[in-house]
């Protein structure tokens, strides 16, 4: 009996809709609860596996940022536990003369390593706690990205493939962790993966999906703000793709909608960080060595690094050479699935504009918009591209899966396997040649990154003798600390005459001095170059002076704008139209409810 004449398409899901948009039965919840535990178990096993030195360890000391890392994690960890919730100003580093880190740094990773302390309160556990925050990160990007895939694919195994594809990636493997130590952009990959998760959900679950995009586009602000540059347009891209697929507007409406509200969420924070830039060191964030114009790829200029240009650089190739091969490969074999073949042109031509826009030639593009420049380094595009890469992965492992029983797959099938275990090589390879060192007692480091020293430390330890606090320069008195915290200090001066004298802390502008109480007064001087310290002038007598960091206008609307976040979702969440859950077919039809049946399949 032929039907040739006749094609008929059945498609099983674990989800809600078909390609069409029509209700699609669902699988028993129970069902997904296992094959989601399976999943998280295996990849919660490969996670600790390739970062079984991290985890154990701590980052490698000879990488890029860990000691730096570290050192933010002793002083933010020992504020935060005190009682000062948003910890910004870091009194302990620079020697003792206090750094303005978290006033521009983004918070969250320090907030999860944080909650270890407790537990590991000693130098000699820093290295570790963040160490194992990192794999906590590591492990969440992992499920993430799985959950992610099984709405693209609608397959667990083909989701879970291209989790261990992303968890293998070169960039974010050895890149991000052995290398740079790169620990807040390990937090923007585990964030990534759910705001894309959530861009599905806006299909049928508006609710829940405003929950999770907000959640983690706020806590993409909160960990990394150069991968925000790179993320926030890919999410925006993708939801318009998802829209063009399935005509529904409100996929894309809605994920701008949640992105501005993410944005107002994260507004406590950004209110500083865009504000106060330019009362650190940004030359030595953004000029000189760090000018992104230094940090092109296929560039004649060499690197400063030129070790870490030939790991960036093979790594972009070959990640993007995978997703090409893999992507064409995709759009060949599924000539009757537009959806697949939308999905699987979308991440070559992304990695496509992902490598054009780390290349040379696209300097003019960079310097057009100066708001790409913030992103410091055009190689870190290469978070997207790796995102692609496990997107495509997972988008050809279900091709295999759903045409199984074509014989012509099965070389095809071979393909998947070694493209994993060549990643792993990759990354093996360039750890044998970079030789990463882990060292648990290795010492914080005391002074913290360029941007953040506010004047010379050298000069400024000339002003004071055997780490003395303060510093007498004129007029006769005696000055005492009654308490001391990160953005007040309490100083009692008895002074005979009028006194001027210096504090061991860094000049930062907001700072205020009072005589709470009393009819006297204090002033503080303003920034010397010569003398970055802070200077105070007060009468003479017995006195209690108050110094405080007060938080400036902008720091106050920036935390008005995360409460107004906070009650749009809320009101949001609320209101927004719930959309009811297909019915269950299992009572019926029970091989609907078997997971190794709910994958696409094409019956002609």
């Amino acid at each position: 009996m032929s039907i040739a004449p006749t094609h008929i398409s059945i498609t099983m899901y674990s989800i809600t809709h078909d390609d069409t948009g029509s209700p699609l039965p669902r699988a028993p919840l129970t069902a997904f609860r296992q094959s989601t535990l399976f999943s998280i178990t295996i990849i919660s096993l490969v996670s600790c596996i390739l970062m079984l030195p991290v985890w154990w360890f701590g980052l490698p000391t000879n990488s890029h940022d860990a000691k730096v890392h570290a050192s933010w994690q002793y002083h933010f960890s020992a504020q935060l536990w005190s009682g000062d919730i948003f910890p910004r100003w870091l009194p302990g580093m620079n020697e003792g003369f206090g750094s303005p880190s978290f006033f521009v740094y983004p918070p969250l990773s320090q907030y999860a390593a944080s909650l270890l302390a407790p537990l590991s309160d000693s130098v000699a556990w820093v290295h570790q706690r963040i160490g194992i925050a990192a794999t906590a990160a590591f492990i969440l990007s992992g499920v993430g990205t799985s959950l992610w895939l099984r709405k693209v694919t609608h397959d667990k195994t083909s989701a879970l493939v291209g989790a261990i594809v992303l968890l293998a990636a070169p960039y974010h493997l050895f890149i991000d962790t052995y290398y740079r130590a790169a620990y807040a952009e390990l937090w923007a990959f585990a964030c990534a993966p759910f705001a894309l998760l959530a861009i599905h959900l806006f299909r049928d679950r508006v609710d829940m999906a405003l929950l999770i995009y907000t959640a983690a586009t706020a806590a993409l602000l909160f960990s990394h703000a150069p991968s925000c540059v790179a993320l926030l347009p890919a999410y925006i891209a993708y939801a318009a793709l998802l829209s063009i697929i399935y005509k529904d507007k409100k996929i894309f409406v809605w994920t701008c909608i949640a992105t501005g509200i993410a944005v107002l969420i994260a507004g406590s924070y950004l209110g500083t960080a865009l504000t106060h830039q330019d009362n650190i060191n940004k030359a030595a964030l953004f000029a000189g060595n760090l000018d992104f114009s230094r940090w092109f790829m296929f560039s004649t200029a060499p690197w400063a690094n030129t070790n870490m240009q030939m790991g960036l650089t093979s790594t972009a190739v070959l990640q993007v050479c995978i997703a090409m091969l893999l992507g064409l490969v995709v759009i060949k074999r599924e000539a009757l699935n537009r959806r697949r073949q939308l999905l699987a042109g979308f991440t070559v031509v992304a990695s496509l504009i992902i490598l054009f826009m780390m290349s040379g030639v696209s300097a003019p593009i960079w310097r057009a918009l100066p708001v790409l420049q913030k992103v410091q380094f055009p190689w870190r595009l290469l978070v997207v591209q790796t995102l692609c890469l496990a997107m495509i992965a997972s988008l050809f492992a279900s091709s295999l899966r759903s045409n199984a029983r074509n014989t012509r797959n099965a070389s095809l099938r071979l393909v998947t396997p070694v493209v994993i275990l060549g990643l792993i090589a990759v990354n093996f390879a360039m750890g044998v040649y970079t030789k990463p060192s882990f060292m648990t007692s290795a010492p914080l480091r005391v002074r913290d990154a360029p941007e953040y020293q506010l004047g010379s430390i050298h000069k400024a330890s000339t002003l004071f003798q055997n780490a003395e606090k303060f510093r007498l320069l004129a007029g006769n008195g005696h000055i005492s600390v009654e308490t001391i915290s990160s953005r007040e200090m309490r100083l009692h001066v008895k002074a005979d005459t009028t006194v001027n004298f210096v504090i061991r802390q860094f000049y930062y502008p907001g700072w205020e001095c009072s005589v709470p109480a009393q009819k006297t007064y204090c002033s503080l001087g303003k920034y010397d170059n010569d003398l970055p310290v802070i200077r105070i002038g007060a009468a003479a007598g017995d006195q209690v002076l108050a110094l405080r960091l007060l938080p400036s206008v902008y720091d106050q609307l920036g935390f008005y704008a995360t409460l107004v976040g906070l009650v749009l979702l809320a009101v949001l969440y609320v209101f927004v139209p719930r959309f009811k859950r297909s019915v269950p077919v299992c009572a019926t039809n029970k091989r609907a409810c078997d997971s190794s049946f709910l994958e696409e399949t094409q019956i002609a």
